[in-house]
């Protein structure tokens, strides 16, 4: 057996759990233990920090991957994770370490103006086929007018089910929207009304794909993935150092269209909430 280490966010579940491989990419592959939503995606070390990710050295993720058609069993207790195969076993001791939660809120007015403005000049296609520019300005975005009229009447519910599902991929354009709203709602004091919407869809398989719900899962519990906490430091802190165009890059290069689309959603969410104050 090989004994190997790897770093985690600070969700790596606690409880001896059988886990089974979901699906498998270039860099990385996810588990799941098919009880509940949440994943774990393991990867190389260098790719970007998200929820329910571990981080292996280059080279034991490439023998791991390609080890993967011939897997026996994959196990996890306490911070350790067991791959058996048909031809090598590895022993993955996990180290908690990497930040995904979110700790920040209370979103400062000049900072969400300031990442408004810098949205409205961003022409890139969203997977709603929009510009993410519309999406900042309300007489533009797509969404904006039934985000307002079903907030006010406290019927987010038909919102979150027109969004979810909405496109093509592991994760729809329209649950990426969502997460990027949760963010925004998180950060400004988390409504019960909105997680409890997207929670009644996450909680079974009928309305969108097993990443997404994933995603949508960890963002219900104010997980995130490290460019989007650090986009919360900018918008929680007047303040700072952050460069705002490399905050909103480090978020497109997310994915085709994902990251752009949660940016759409933080954008939609900001001019929702700049509307009610």
């Amino acid at each position: 057996m090989k004994r190997i280490a790897a770093t985690s966010d600070q969700s790596f579940p606690r409880k001896a759990t059988d886990w089974v491989v979901h699906s498998t990419f270039d860099k990385t592959f996810n588990l799941t233990d098919l009880k509940q939503p949440k994943m774990l995606a393991l990867m190389a070390t260098g790719e970007k920090i998200v929820p329910g990710g571990i981080y292996l050295s280059q080279k034991d993720f490439r023998e791991i991957r390609q080890a993967l058609p011939k897997v026996e069993s994959i196990k996890s207790t306490e911070n350790q994770l067991f791959i058996e195969t048909v031809g090598a076993d590895w022993e993955i001791a996990i180290s908690p370490s990497e930040q995904t939660i979110l700790s920040v809120k209370g979103i400062k007015s000049v900072q969400a103006e300031k990442l408004l403005a810098a949205g409205q000049k961003i022409s890139a296609v969203t997977g709603f086929s929009y510009p993410l520019a519309s999406f900042g300005d309300p007489q533009n975005n797509p969404y904006f007018q039934m985000m307002q009229e079903f907030n006010q009447g406290n019927e987010l519910q038909k919102v979150v089910d027109y969004l979810i599902g909405r496109g093509r991929g592991l994760t729809p354009a329209g649950d990426d929207f969502l997460l990027g709203w949760l963010f925004v709602d998180w950060l400004n004091n988390q409504s019960t009304t909105l997680t409890k919407a997207v929670y009644n869809r996450v909680e079974n398989n009928q309305f969108t794909t097993d990443v997404s719900r994933n995603f949508l899962t960890r963002a219900i519990n104010g997980e995130f993935s490290q460019p989007l906490l650090a986009v919360a430091d900018f918008l929680t802190e007047t303040e700072n150092t952050y460069d705002l165009a490399e905050l909103i890059q480090a978020v497109v290069d997310y994915g085709s269209t994902s990251g752009l689309d949660t940016l759409a959603g933080i954008l939609s969410g900001l001019l929702l909430i700049r509307g009610v104050k």
